[in-house]
């Protein structure tokens, strides 16, 4: 084969820049749809994890509450069993402390979503218990507190008020700022929404009823004024 031959079966330099010029121009167009699909879909599957975690949690307060004449923690005091002193005090751990056999673990006070979020401090807790335990090589992260919870509880939630706030997400705005740990009072005026920091700018309630529903931020403000209470009291964690 003559040179001018092999020079006609092989790719010029210009040619091969150009191909890997179309490659690039291609990967470009494909690979930010692909991630950003790929983030849509991990985000819709946490979504559906903390869901589920409420729904464990609901199922917690009424089991919980079938063995206290239909009362909820927030409803007893400490002398039975409840937690009515702490929560007066926004103190919800108690809540959950109490409930511990209900709910069975404190993973599911935690919602998987907190983790994409930058600032976060909070870790999900294996195990009830303020003291780690090593069974079988595995070292439980102990629950101690609000650290270990994304999750509000509702205050005044009685089975009798079925549309009433038990738990669910704790990422809201209060005009436009981010809500403290402890008691957070809502009214049908405040402009309450949700962050960005979960589920973008939605959010997962649990109800008294046992239902869980997912809510925009307009949404959220809807439920709230049918609770049945005037004043939703939440603690937070």
């Amino acid at each position: 084969m003559t040179n001018s031959e092999n020079r006609q079966a092989g790719l010029t330099l210009i040619e091969l820049l150009v191909i890997i010029a179309i490659f690039a121009v291609i990967s470009g167009m494909m690979f930010p749809g692909y991630f950003a699909g790929h983030r849509k879909a991990k985000g819709k599957a946490q979504r559906i994890s903390c869901i589920n975690n409420l729904r464990q949690v609901g199922l917690a307060f009424r089991f919980w509450s079938d063995d206290h004449d239909g009362k909820f923690p927030m409803e007893l005091s400490a002398t039975n069993s409840g937690a009515m002193e702490a929560i007066a005090l926004g103190n919800l751990v108690t809540v959950f402390e109490v409930m511990s056999n209900e709910l069975n673990t404190p993973k599911i006070l935690f919602c998987p979503s907190e983790y994409l979020t930058p600032d976060s401090t909070r870790i999900q807790a294996s195990a009830f218990g303020r003291t780690s335990r090593t069974i079988n090589g595995y070292t439980s992260t102990p629950f101690n507190g609000s650290s270990n919870i994304t999750y509000f509880v509702g205050m005044d939630a009685k089975t009798n008020l079925p549309s009433a706030f038990l738990s669910g997400d704790d990422n809201f705005l209060v005009n436009d700022l981010a809500t403290k740990s402890g008691i957070l009072s809502l009214t049908t005026n405040n402009p309450v929404a949700w962050s960005k920091a979960r589920h973008e700018k939605q959010g997962n309630a649990g109800l008294a009823d046992g239902s869980v529903q997912g809510f925009s931020s307009s949404a959220l403000r809807n439920a709230l004024a049918n609770t049945g209470v005037e004043t939703n009291r939440l603690a937070m964690p």
